[in-house]
This record gives structure tokens, C-alpha cells and sequence, in this order.
């Protein structure tokens, strides 16, 4: 068979033509012993000095793949000439990182030519042929210093330093550990701002920044010019203490291994530096920590079949015995028996087709109707679930709807109200199993809300559902959109309350529908499923009607204070009430929304104290920022201000 040849004539420079000659080498490495083709490409490309062009030789290249993990089966290193060649290939995604040693004095790369992971791009590829990923590095410069003992002044060697860029993230290529005479030398660094950590690992001394502090977000940075070196990074570290013990099953004595170990201050804040696990004995060491006072609390997982237990065998907080430690001591002895817990399962489907419900939200609820964070889980494709470990006792099952589908949520064995619900036992060791559900369409409520005053729509306003005897229902709730309507549902069969309150700092009345101020008054609206009942629409002013307030007492409920605030991840609410009434003690983000409802329901009059664990009603884990806890009773409401710190 003939061939035709096609000439052209094309200008390339010195790299392109050694990278060619790569790519050649790489494609014909893709034969095999018959000429066919493999089903893999290639990855080549060449590394420059960016300032002169000069070919970079034995310069290390990492892969990973998609998902960040390293491939470990390859291992470039440009040759002589600058150049890399990465092959065969599998066909599909990947990152690739240019990692010059300190003493090259090149910054890190990651294609296609960035410092940061989180800036770098994917590089696909094919099934076939070489594709051409190059680098031209810049030099940067260092940050060195010298780590030592805050008491004594003498140099710490062997101690282990990282860094995090200015958005907190970690960089994990550039690393380093002090020498005999407590000094490092980190980088390179381009131009910008870094946060460096003397991280202790397993000695007595605490974490510390060059700026003195243990936590990053009250570090200051080290900004660099990517040029002159930093040299006054100095570290004094101060020296904390440990905690240890053993767990064991409170039934058979055997130890319990692989459980993840807390921490908790004095005043609940968690202690995510502390974290511990169980070795196979039982064992555990946790710490370094400042010397003080702290609570320990085992966390299982679910399928350890343990409910989170604290030193001191109790399952709340409230009940733990404090370990005091000192500094440079271990305090020993403390020491976890861990009771088997009791789990619900069952299945979720739908009424009407009697198909599984998959990735719907099964809660469990304490005796006091309070939901139980952490304890719920979502249904699999099957509709299948299983929610705990919880301790011994008494709780209530929740399926919740599904806006999607128009399902009602319904609590186990198929009622709207948890007054109406049958508690379920949790047994020690056992599954509950036929906790099964049968979801029924629900119907909706909508309406909108505006400015009596200004006639404006109100955005951000909260809407709540209440039982006409005033139980409240936790799973439904919305807000109002920017043109101030809102939908509720889907809501099951029966008459219902509905309340509207204001955003948060709003002059404006907390109202009832409809014109109502308080429960009481309100108009009750009937829903039946699949119906929509429009029109339920409140109008908002700052007077309003004052509720009439008990003779002899204060007026109002009052919000008293939080503690501890700023927290991670754990505060406590105080708040008194002037009489017996329905409350409500609610958590909002900066915006208004609801995110969690810690309390609702009847209260004696008096001091009461609400723990939030940081989390949305989902159980989800709530980022840094400020947060409102808003106090709603039936003699008026109270606001104040939270702040979470990660």
C-alpha cells in the first residue's frame, strides 16, 4: 500500500522541539510487541527558570489524581535537558505539582502555574497521545527562625513546622523541623501573607504561632515579598499537659478500640487540637492542653454501638466529672465504661405507590420531644434506615417530608403531633427494627408578609407552625423571599396555627394569623392534602397589641446571656421566664434564617439553660460567624448575639 507524505515547515524553539521528541518516545511507548495500540496517553512537558529560560534538571514532579490522592506508582524527575515524560497513562483527570527542594530555592507549582492547590486546574488525559503540561518556575524566598522553651529559653530540636496560606489552608509541601539548636529554615515562598505552627506532635508542648497563640484564628501572618528572606520567626513554646485512660464495654470488660476521643474546656468549648482515638487495649492519650480543667467524652460511631459517653459514665455534659491536668504531667485514670446502646431502624415509603423514599431525614427525639443532634440519619435507596446509638429509654421517631415529592413528615406510628406519638424503647445492645413509615401527600399553606407602615413586602421573616393546642412543630418551617411570600408544607391533614416573626433587630410585631398577637387569638387554617391554602398573609407594625402580663411578675422574657461566647462548638443559652408559657428558643444566621430550634414548648416560670452544639436541625456543622439566638414566649421576645470560631 502507497503512502502520501505532507510537508510544512514549522518554527519551534529548542524546548518544543526536545518536548516533541518526548512526546515521540512516549507515543511509540504506547505500542505494543504487535503494533497495537495500549489504551493509555501520556504527560509530558519541560520546567524553566522563569526569569532566564535556563532547562531546570532534577526537579520532582507530583501526580494525583482527581480527587487529590497521590499516585504513587509514578515518579518524574526532569532530566538534563528540563524535561518529564509521564507514561503510560490511564486515561482520565489529574493534578500535577512542580516540588523543587529548598535548596533548588524554586516556588511550588501546581499546573497551570499556581501556588495553592486550591487554585489548580484539572489536566485531562486521553486515551491516546501526550498531552503537554510545562512549567516556568519562579524563585522565591524563606522563613526561618528559631523555636525554644517559653520557661527555660533553651532550644527545642526535632520540632515540626507547617504552614497555611492567608485563606487558612494548609500547605502541606513546604514543611521543615527544627535542628539541634532549635532553628528551621522554611520555603520557598512567593510574595504574600503565611501563617507558620510549631506543631508539637506527641511531646508535652503546646501548638504555638510565630505570633504567639494556639489557634490560627487569632495568628497574625508573616507576609514575605517572595525575595528577602524572613528571618525573626521565632517560636517560645510552652509546655501543656495529657489526659489518658482506658475504655472498656461496661458488660463484658473487654477494651474498645478505634473510638474517637474529645475534648471539652471548662465551659464546653470543643477542643479540636486534643482529638485522641483508642488503641486496640482500650488505651488513649489526648493533649497537649493548657493546664485547667476539662471534660472527656467517647465518641462512637454508630456501628461501635455506643452512645457518646463522657468520663464519669454520664451522657450529658452537666453530669461529666472535670480532669484537671497540669503541665508536663499526664493525668491518668480516666478511665470510660462504655454501655451498649440501643438503635431504631425501619423503612420509609410512600402511600400511594408503596415505593421506597430514599435520602429523607429520620430523626430521634428525647422524652421531653427535644431533638437528639447527631443521632438521625437519611434513608438509603431502599427507604431503609437506622438511627441512634442512643442510651436505655424512651424516644420518638420522625420522618420528615419532602418538599420534592409533597410528602408529610409524620412521626412514628403515623401521626402529625409528638403528643400523639407512641415512644419507642431503646434497648441495650439491640436494634428496634419495624420502625417503619408510610408517607401520605401533604398539603401546603402559602401567603405573604409586608410593612403595615410602608406597604413594602418584609423579607427574611420566620414562619411556624403550631397544633391548634399550641404544640409546636419544629418540621415546618420557612422564611420569606425578597418579594415576601413564603410557601410552608407539605403539611398533613388537620387545623393548624401559623406565626410570623420578623427578621432579626426588626421593630416590627411578631403576629399570628390572622391580625392575632398571640396564640390564643390566632385563626386556626384547615389543610387538606394535596391542597394549597393561599392567602395567609400577615401585615406587620411596630406597636401591635401588648400581651397582658401576669400579675406580680416581670414583663417580657429575658434572653441572660451565653456562655461560653465566642465558642467552638458548644454554648449554653441562659434565659428566665417571668411565668409558665410556650417558648421558643431559636437560632438564626446573620441573615435571619432559621437554622435550629434548641427549645419549644411549655416552660415553668423561672432560670433555664439550652445547650447548642453548633449544628443546623439537620445536624450539619455550622461554619464560623455570628449567629442570634432569638427568645419568643407569650409576653413578648429577647435577641442576642452569638459567635461561632472554628
Amino acid at each position: 500500500m502507497g503512502s502520501v507524505i505532507m510537508r510544512r515547515k514549522i518554527n519551534l524553539d529548542p524546548h518544543h522541539l526536545r518536548i516533541a521528541a518526548a512526546v515521540m518516545i512516549c507515543t511509540l511507548c504506547l505500542l505494543g510487541s504487535g503494533g497495537t495500540a495500549v489504551l493509555a496517553g501520556g504527560l509530558a512537558g519541560s520546567v524553566t527558570d522563569a526569569a532566564t529560560g535556563v532547562s531546570l534538571a532534577g526537579i520532582d514532579l507530583d501526580l494525583f489524581d482527581s480527587n487529590f490522592s497521590a499516585v504513587t506508582t509514578v515518579n518524574p524527575i526532569t532530566g538534563s535537558d528540563g524535561i518529564y515524560q509521564i507514561s503510560p497513562l490511564p486515561a482520565g483527570d489529574y493534578y500535577l505539582r512542580v516540588d523543587p527542594t529548598a535548596a533548588q530555592g524554586y516556588v511550588d507549582s501546581y499546573y497551570p502555574g499556581v501556588f495553592l492547590k486550591s487554585q489548580a486546574t484539572l489536566i485531562t488525559v486521553a486515551e491516546f497521545g501526550t498531552t503537554i503540561a510545562s512549567f516556568s518556575l519562579q524563585t522565591g524566598t524563606t522563613i526561618s527562625g528559631t523555636i525554644t522553651d517559653a520557661a527555660t529559653g533553651l532550644p527545642i530540636g526535632g520540632m515540626d513546622l507547617d504552614v497555611f496560606a492567608s485563606d487558612q489552608s494548609f500547605i502541606g509541601s513546604i514543611n521543615a523541623r527544627t535542628d539541634s539548636t532549635g532553628a528551621y529554615t522554611l520555603g520557598a515562598f512567593p510574595a504574600g501573607c503565611f501563617f507558620v505552627q510549631a506543631d508539637p506532635e506527641t511531646t508535652f508542648y503546646l501548638p504555638e504561632f510565630t505570633s504567639g497563640g494556639m489557634f490560627i484564628s487569632t495568628a497574625t501572618s508573616i507576609c514575605v515579598d517572595g525575595v528577602t528572606p524572613m528571618t525573626t520567626a521565632d517560636i517560645a513554646m510552652d509546655l501543656g499537659g495529657k489526659i489518658s485512660g482506658i475504655l472498656t464495654d461496661t458488660i463484658s470488660g473487654a477494651p474498645v478500640d478505634s473510638v474517637d476521643i474529645d475534648v471539652f474546656d471548662a465551659l464546653g468549648a470543643f477542643q479540636s487540637y486534643a482529638d485522641g482515638r483508642s488503641l486496640p487495649d482500650g488505651s488513649y492519650v489526648v493533649g497537649a492542653l493548657p493546664p485547667g480543667q476539662y471534660f472527656v467524652q467517647a465518641d462512637p460511631v454508630i456501628l461501635q454501638g455506643y452512645p457518646d459517653t463522657y468520663y464519669g459514665d454520664s451522657y450529658s455534659m452537666s453530669l461529666a466529672v472535670p480532669v484537671s491536668i497540669t503541665a508536663g504531667a499526664t493525668t491518668t485514670g480516666c478511665d470510660i465504661h462504655l454501655m451498649p446502646g440501643g438503635s431504631f431502624s425501619g423503612t420509609v415509603t410512600e402511600a400511594a405507590t408503596g415505593l421506597p423514599v430514599a435520602g429523607l431525614r429520620v430523626s430521634l427525639f428525647d422524652s421531653s420531644g427535644s431533638i437528639i443532634s447527631g443521632a438521625g440519619a437519611n434513608t438509603a435507596a431502599d427507604g431503609s434506615f437506622l438511627v441512634g446509638i442512643v442510651p436505655p429509654g424512651n424516644y420518638f421517631v420522625r420522618a420528615k417530608g419532602d418538599s420534592a415529592s409533597g410528602l408529610a413528615f409524620e412521626f412514628y406510628p403515623g401521626v402529625a403531633l409528638v403528643s400523639n406519638a407512641t415512644p419507642v424503647a431503646a434497648v441495650a445492645g439491640s436494634d428496634i427494627p419495624g420502625i417503619d413509615f408510610t408517607l401520605d401527600q401533604g398539603g401546603w399553606i402559602t401567603g405573604m408578609a409586608k410593612d403595615q407602615a410602608s406597604g413594602l413586602p418584609i423579607e427574611l421573616c420566620d414562619l411556624d407552625v403550631y397544633s391548634t393546642q399550641q404544640e409546636f412543630i419544629g418540621a415546618l418551617d420557612a422564611g420569606t423571599a425578597t418579594d415576601g411570600t413564603y410557601v410552608l408544607g407539605p403539611v398533613p391533614v388537620g387545623d393548624y396555627l401559623v406565626k410570623c416573626s420578623p427578621p432579626v433587630g426588626s421593630p416590627l410585631q411578631v403576629q399570628y394569623y390572622l391580625l392575632a398577637a398571640d396564640a390564643q387569638s390566632a385563626t386556626a387554617i384547615s389543610v387538606l392534602p394535596p391542597n394549597t391554602v393561599p392567602g395567609i398573609d400577615f401585615v406587620l407594625n411596630s406597636g401591635g397589641a401588648t400581651p397582658v402580663p401576669v400579675p406580680g411578675s416581670r414583663t417580657g422574657v429575658h434572653l441572660l446571656g451565653t456562655y461560653p461566647n465566642p465558642f467552638n462548638p458548644r454554648t449554653n443559652v441562659v434565659f428566665e421566664l417571668p411565668a409558665r408559657q410556650e417558648v421558643q428558643l431559636a437560632v438564626h444566621d446573620v441573615r435571619g434564617r432559621f437554622v435550629v430550634s434548641l427549645y419549644q414548648g411549655v416552660a415553668e416560670a423561672g432560670r433555664h439553660e439550652q445547650a447548642w452544639n453548633g449544628r443546623d436541625a439537620a445536624g450539619k456543622n455550622m461554619p464560623s460567624g455570628v449567629y442570634f439566638v432569638r427568645l419568643t414566649g407569650s409576653f413578648g421576645q429577647d435577641i442576642t448575639k452569638l459567635i461561632l470560631v472554628k
